[in-house]
């Protein structure tokens, strides 16, 4: 097969194989560290991950939750806690604070996980949330009796 390639076929043949060794050294990053994502106890929705994404015009934060209950959910309110990359709090364009309420509205089965995203300030790297509200198919609402002192405890450092 060399012989039919001909030099210029084995240059590029070599080059192919040593292509991936060339300037493949490691990045010393560091690990990406856990969400906190904290249980809250009687909660309809439980958080089950927490992502914060870069963008072109402004970050994305991405909850994952789940229906815990035997009921249709038909809207979930979060609080979500901006940070950036050293952990110091990001004050959003529209909420003028590190705190920005989201919202759901899409229909939330009995036990079952989804996620969901919004568009975030700039510069986000890490988020927390926590339900703050969540209002049932058949109208009733559970609201988090301590969503204020939360975000007052959790808002100023990750």
């Amino acid at each position: 097969m060399l012989r039919t390639m001909g030099k210029f076929g084995v240059f590029i043949l070599v080059f192919l194989l040593l292509l991936p060794l060339a300037g493949c050294q490691q990045k010393n990053e560091e690990p990406e560290e856990p969400p906190k994502i904290e249980k809250v106890t009687d909660a309809p929705v439980e958080i089950t991950d927490l992502k914060a994404e870069e963008a072109i015009m402004y970050n994305e934060g991405y909850i994952y939750y789940k229906n815990v209950t035997d009921k249709l959910i038909d809207r979930v309110e979060f609080e979500m806690l901006l940070f950036n990359r050293d952990g110091q709090a990001i004050k959003d364009t529209h909420s003028k604070s590190s705190c920005k309420r989201v919202i759901s509205e899409s229909r939330l089965l009995p036990n079952t996980v989804t996620d969901r995203g919004w568009y975030i300030q700039k510069g986000t790297a890490k988020i927390k949330a926590r339900v703050a509200k969540v209002v049932f198919s058949d109208g009733t609402t559970w609201e988090d009796p301590e969503i204020i002192q939360w975000i007052e405890r959790e808002a100023t450092q990750y």
